[in-house]
């Protein structure tokens, strides 16, 4: 782990989430405050899952995922292209006289690129267990999507804790390639950051149970591009003007209201960078 103070916060940087979790206190109460605040899991058992991946957290979304990675899975699979043969004809080509007047779909290929998405498991404890898991299913989509586009995709949680003295932002990268058992549950599972991130991590490092500061804005960003939102988040995890971070969840989320709506945003995003790229 990397240790790195910033005006704003100290920022610890992981190697992985087993590290992250070896540094957590292991929970060892079995307290659990009901379904709508931990999904019914005790401090105990979301360490576990945590650690060895929970399979029925993505397979309760499973159907709801892939509709909504299959919607957008055609912008990245074919791309049309002029030549001289083809299903339709491009008729200004046509009356220009080219010989390559006629378009045909062919499936895109492209060398592999990188994909880093952040997820912030910043959470105000009056977000409904629920809301959690649905958002939680709206970004896995993005990378089930992103890895069937031929991406390679990495992804880290980012965690904001107020703390005494100083304020800490957590980076915890998951492994590559994604264990979609483990990914789904430490993203999704409001058991994860509700006990252990906050519980198991935060308390040694004096986390006080606040909410997080407005100067680090982790609390605002409804700027229409994604890349204008959470400026100071974006700096002090380092995110390139193509990576993909994903806000807090809060009441109003998109990702929950119209998961289609949220998606496309970001698919177009990444296509976008993509182009800015080529």
């Amino acid at each position: 782990m990397i240790s790195e103070t910033h005006n704003e916060a100290i920022v610890q940087r992981f190697d992985s989430l087993s590290e992250y979790l070896g540094q957590c206190e292991n929970p060892d109460g079995s307290c659990q405050r009901g379904l709508d605040w931990d999904g019914g899991l005790t401090p105990r058992e979301a360490f576990k899952k945590a650690t060895d991946g929970d399979p029925s957290c993505v397979d309760t979304y499973k159907g709801e995922i892939a509709k909504l990675a299959s919607a957008h899975a055609a912008e990245m699979a074919f791309v049309t292209r002029p030549d001289v043969w083809g299903s339709r004809v491009h008729m200004p080509s046509f009356i220009a006289g080219r010989p390559d007047c006629m378009r045909r779909r062919q499936k895109r290929e492209r060398e592999t690129r990188v994909v880093r998405i952040f997820v912030s498991l910043v959470c105000s404890g009056g977000i409904p267990a629920d809301t959690m898991l649905k958002r939680g299913a709206a970004v896995l989509a993005l990378i089930e999507w992103a890895q069937a586009s031929q991406f390679r995709v990495e992804v880290s949680l980012v965690a904001e804790l107020p703390c005494s003295p100083k304020d800490h932002v957590q980076i915890i990268p998951l492994d590559v390639p994604l264990d979609l058992s483990r990914t789904g549950f430490v993203i999704a599972h409001p058991a994860f950051v509700r006990h252990t991130l906050y519980i198991g991590g935060g308390r040694q490092l004096g986390f006080n149970g606040g909410w997080v500061r407005y100067d680090l804005g982790f609390r605002g960003g409804y700027d229409p591009d994604p890349n204008k939102r959470y400026p100071v988040p974006r700096r002090l995890i380092g995110c390139e003007p193509s990576d993909v971070f994903v806000g807090m969840a809060h009441l109003h989320d998109l990702a929950v209201k119209d998961p289609k709506k949220w998606l496309a945003t970001h698919v177009s995003q990444i296509l976008g960078s993509e182009t800015e790229a080529a």
